[in-house]
């Protein structure tokens, strides 16, 4: 028993020798890469965390812009109705206008027609009046003469 005891004293020895000599030699280095490594987590985790932050910035930021954007299609879009319905107003507008002036250049050449059209009528009638009268008679008549005549007599009957 005693060669187990001497056994054992010597194992607990050589550990705590070794114990020593790893805290010693090896213990503060271990400890430095334990913390190290600690620490390198630590800043992974960190940035991980600020990388959420600013996507979650960035997130609103695309949010609050794609609103604006929107917002401003919405207004561009409402400038262009107004545009078109002021541009179509001005069109009828101008359409009115124009029916108006044709009308008025087509009544004023209407009339302007009638009164050729009479003014014809006044000396065919006339003429024929001339050749009528010229015929009864079977003489000529003279011609200044007999306008008048007929040209008063058509004024009375424009005057009826």
């Amino acid at each position: 028993m005693n060669f187990e005891i001497e056994q054992i004293l010597t194992q607990i020895i050589a550990f705590l020798i070794m114990l020593g000599v790893l805290k010693k030699f090896v213990w503060k280095r271990l400890l430095n890469l334990i913390e190290e490594r600690k620490q390198l987590i630590q800043s992974e985790f960190d940035k991980i965390e600020n990388q959420k932050e600013e996507v979650t910035k960035l997130s609103e930021e695309y949010k609050a812009k794609l609103h604006d954007i929107d917002a401003e299609a919405r207004r561009r879009i409402q400038e262009a109705v107004v545009k078109g319905r002021d541009i179509a107003h001005d069109i009828e507008q101008e359409t009115r206008q124009k029916v108006t002036s044709l009308l008025n250049n087509a009544q004023e050449e209407m009339k302007l027609e009638l009164a050729q059209a009479k003014e014809q009528l006044k000396k065919d009638v006339i003429n024929i009046s001339f050749a009528i009268t010229e015929k009864l008679i079977h003489e000529k008549v003279d011609i200044s003469k007999h306008q008048k005549l007929v040209e008063e007599a058509v004024e009375q009957v424009e005057i009826r």
